[in-house]
């Protein structure tokens, strides 16, 4: 069934419709995006603002309580909504075990084309899935299964209207006291005018405040071409 807003850029109706593509709570919409190559949220490499957050002695040492210790089992990250994978492979570099997220094939199908020793390589270091990331909350074997959550242009794809959803997947996927770090594009415009949908700090906040502690929080001018600002938050879930 499809359905119809008004955006307040145009004046005019929108229809989204899930048998063309055009409603972003459908694979169908991803998909054809990949397909057409048209992804202008891909940075073509991870978030400098990840880099310059794992690189700095005092913004990685929040991290403290989910580093491995020399020898030790590595610990666990999740990627949601993990496009092409640059994200996850820059998490495989710092020696995490990660898996990653996407609801469109084609975003998997491009992650192999970058990082074909990663994902299909011999010793797969990184998992790839094409899910609904939504389902990840019902399924026992994510439950409180990682240490790290990273968020890089997920959240600002979701409408307004499932961001609770969003972060009860969150919840539920993290170990207590595990981390979200995530990179927030902000982005103001009509609700029904996305993705990118609205997003700004106090947004974040209101949505995520109930299940988790900001540890930290900085806005910077968006890089690569991004016009704005993002602002990068370091959330600890609460503990049991």
């Amino acid at each position: 069934m499809s359905e119809e807003s008004v955006s307040e850029k145009t004046g005019r109706k929108k229809t989204a419709d899930p048998q063309n593509g055009t409603d972003p709570r459908h694979s169908s919409f991803w998909q054809s995006r990949y397909q057409s190559q048209n992804w202008p949220w891909d940075l073509g490499q991870a978030s400098p603002h990840f880099k310059l957050f794992f690189n700095t002695d005092d913004t990685a040492a929040l991290l403290q309580p989910i580093v491995s210790p020399l020898g030790g089992p590595k610990k666990t990250a999740l990627v949601p909504g993990a496009g092409r994978g640059h994200d996850g492979a820059y998490l495989v570099e710092l020696g995490f075990a990660v898996t990653c997220v996407d609801y469109a094939p084609g975003a998997l199908e491009t992650a192999r084309l970058a990082y074909p020793d990663l994902i299909s390589g011999k010793l797969k270091q990184m998992d790839y899935q094409v899910k609904d990331i939504f389902s990840l909350a019902n399924q026992d074997a994510y439950h409180t299964r990682f240490d790290l959550l990273l968020e890089h242009t997920c959240f600002c794809a979701i409408p307004p209207n499932r961001r609770g959803d969003y972060v009860r997947m969150a919840e539920a996927v993290l170990k207590p006291g595990g981390f979200l770090l995530g990179v927030f594009w902000q982005h103001s415009g009509p609700d029904d005018d996305g993705p990118p949908f609205s997003v700004t700090p106090a947004t974040v906040a209101d949505t995520f405040q109930a299940g988790f502690d900001c540890r930290y929080q900085i806005s910077a001018p968006a890089v690569c071409g991004r016009s704005g600002t993002e602002t990068l938050m370091l959330w600890q879930r609460h503990s049991d």
